[in-house]
């Protein structure tokens, strides 16, 4: 047990490290988002929300708890980054990380 544990935390260590800097490119942003649902958490309200983005630019947030959904954002990509806007905060771009699972086998 401890050595397949052993196997696992090092594997993992290996995969972060290799990946730290892996940013998804600009074709799979758009494959990523375009026509998708996806899930959006809010850490510093910790709140969830519901997203859907279209091939038009479209970016539609779902707000479960008031029933709400707002259609006034729209999503684009600069490059290797994601964009959206917001009424209130204006526009939002951030490089998006690949990441790995890793599964085990007992």
């Amino acid at each position: 047990m401890k050595k397949t544990l052993l196997i696992v935390l090092t594997g993992f260590l290996f995969t972060n490290t290799a990946l730290a800097d892996d940013f998804l490119s600009e074709d799979e942003i758009k494959t990523l988002f375009t026509n998708n649902s996806f899930d959006v958490r809010n850490e510093v309200k910790g709140k969830d929300f519901y997203g859907f983005a279209n091939e038009e630019g479209e970016h539609f947030i779902h707000n479960p708890r008031k029933e709400k959904t707002y259609r006034t954002r729209k999503w684009w990509t600069e490059g290797a980054a994601h964009c959206t806007s917001h009424p209130k905060r204006g526009d939002n771009c951030k490089k998006m990380k690949k990441w790995v699972m890793v599964f085990t086998m007992a």
